[in-house]
């Protein structure tokens, strides 16, 4: 018995010394260091070259459907849909909204991208700070746990405050990082190819917008302008209304990968390893719904015996029965 305590004794303190030295090598920086460049450098390195890539094919993308929106603006309001006939300015304007929500939505896809970059490099800053604050509050918890345990208020507040920090902690190296990874990996095995497709086919488009509305803008005086617009208004009506249903389903295309892409797919495995890292905190530091009732009906139920002890001690005696002469 005598050598199970002083064994349960020396553990304990070794694992208070093991945390401490990892306090220590926290705050003075080697630990983040190897675990920033060594354990998840290759993870970091991936991260970056996805985001930059992304960044890359978003602005590509986005300036393809700025382009395209010009050449319909210009079109729209040009003297083509104003002298022969409503039909082109009708279509135009259909067209035009079809992509002004592409556009709208590549150009949020390409500030979430930015603030991915900006979530990460956040996280890559507060990691080490969130790290000691675990290591630290975790080590005052082991201690006034295991070897002040009159200290068992001190001891629970302590518990909760290492639970918390921990899985911060645990968020700001891991699960930001592995979300974007897993991000890219479903992004690469699902979306990427569909937006591309989709790109080519909205650059097509962009570029024969602007050589069948450059064929009227490049003839001679008005009267050769004006000879040449009945037939480049049927020409251009014929052929948006042949790409309108290729354009629909780019749109909604592009639009739905890039939501997957920059909110669902990340989000998603952030939320998820998030719970997950919570659940298996919680299991760690015994705050189980069980055990933490257990602890309370202990507390309550020790409070209650320790005042009535107050009360019996302080309780005058009872009247004595008449002792026999």
């Amino acid at each position: 018995m005598f050598k199970n305590a002083r064994l349960l004794f020396f553990c304990r303190l070794v694992c208070v010394i093991v945390i401490a030295v990892m306090l220590g090598l926290t705050v003075n920086g080697p630990m983040d260091g190897w675990i920033n460049e060594k354990a998840l450098g290759p993870l970091d390195s991936s991260n970056e070259a996805y985001l930059e890539e992304s960044f890359e094919d978003a602005s590509r993308l986005f300036l393809v459907l700025t382009a395209v929106k010009s050449v319909l603006a210009v079109v729209e309001g040009s003297e083509i849909g104003v002298g022969f006939g409503l039909e082109l300015g009708d279509l135009v304007q259909g067209v035009y909204d079809y992509v002004d929500f592409a556009w709208q939505i590549v150009l949020w896809a390409t500030m979430i991208i930015v603030m991915t970059r900006m979530t990460l490099e956040l996280s890559q800053f507060l990691d080490q700070w969130l790290l000691v604050i675990a290591l630290g509050s975790m080590l005052f918890y082991l201690v006034s746990a295991w070897f002040m345990p009159q200290r068992r208020a001190v001891a629970r507040v302590l518990r909760d405050i290492s639970f918390f920090s921990t899985i911060l902690a645990l968020a700001a190296y891991l699960v930001v990082p592995l979300a974007v990874a897993g991000g890219s990996m479903l992004s690469e095995e699902i979306t990427e190819a569909r937006v591309q497709e989709a790109e080519t086919n909205i650059t097509a488009l962009k570029v024969e917008l602007e050589k069948r509305f450059a064929a009227v803008e490049d003839a001679d005086g008005f009267f050769g302008k004006a000879a040449k617009m009945s037939d480049a208004t049927l020409t251009l009506t014929t052929f948006l209304s042949a790409q309108t249903k290729d354009l629909f389903w780019d749109v909604i295309t592009i639009s739905a990968a890039y939501l997957f892409d920059t909110i669902i797919f990340p989000l998603g495995l952030f939320l998820i390893m998030f719970w997950l890292t919570r659940i298996l905190a919680r299991y760690f530091f015994g705050l189980r719904r069980g055990q933490v009732f257990r602890e309370d009906m202990d507390t309550l139920m020790a409070r209650y015996w320790m005042k009535r002890e107050r009360l019996d001690a302080t309780e005058p005696p009872g009247p004595q029965p008449d002792e026999p002469r």
